[in-house]
């Protein structure tokens, strides 16, 4: 009996503990957004040195500085040898905030030797843009769009929802075995009954 009801109260909290975990990366965007490469740079690239949304500075094991304006769209000829790195960010007037980190973790990538993040925040939604070097030398950017206005309904939904998930068929099977008993119970009886 004891077992039953740790179940039953085991059961909502991983389940809510889950459904945060199902939320959290909801909103970071893992859903809605993925690692994407972008074109290598010319030259073996030993940096990531700046970035201002989808705009790449890199820089290459000789010290050239590449720069690559559109990294998300750009398929071919992307990278241009330029001099220097312009006062970053460049922000414009309907920007509210810029921050050099990321608004929020990134999906796991592997074997990354160097990260850069920005992100961009405005009254309702953070726009954030990370890119990472892996060993191989490929670049892969990941860019999403975050959402706040809905995170504490969300959440609120995602918990409650999770417990409950997990409550109900936890609370189903401790009344089927509950069921079980009984009837084991009560054919112990009659057969005791049968023999006196």
């Amino acid at each position: 009996m004891k077992k039953r009801i740790a179940a039953l109260i085991t059961a909502p909290i991983i389940g809510a503990v889950l459904g945060y975990l199902l939320v959290i990366a909801l909103t970071n965007g893992w859903f809605s957004s993925k690692w994407q490469m972008i074109e290598k740079p010319p030259g073996e690239v030993l940096h990531l040195v700046a970035l201002s949304q989808d705009s790449l500075w890199v820089q290459s094991a000789t010290g050239t500085i590449y720069y690559d304006e559109n990294s998300s769209t750009c398929k071919s000829d992307c990278w241009l040898e330029v001099p220097e790195i312009p006062a970053l960010p460049i922000v414009e007037s309907n920007e509210s905030t810029v921050t050099s980190e990321a608004c929020a973790p990134s999906p796991p990538l592997s074997r990354v030797t160097d990260r850069i993040s920005e992100c961009w925040r405005t009254l309702w939604v953070d726009y954030n843009f990370t890119f990472a070097l892996r060993k191989d030398g490929s670049i892969y950017l990941w860019q999403a769009e975050l959402y706040k206005e809905w995170v504490v309904v969300l959440l609120f939904i995602g918990v409650c929802g999770g417990a409950i998930v997990l409550f109900i068929p936890t609370l189903v099977f401790v009344l089927f075995l509950g069921l079980l008993d009984w009837r084991s119970n009560r054919a112990n009886k009659n057969v005791g009954r049968e023999d006196v």
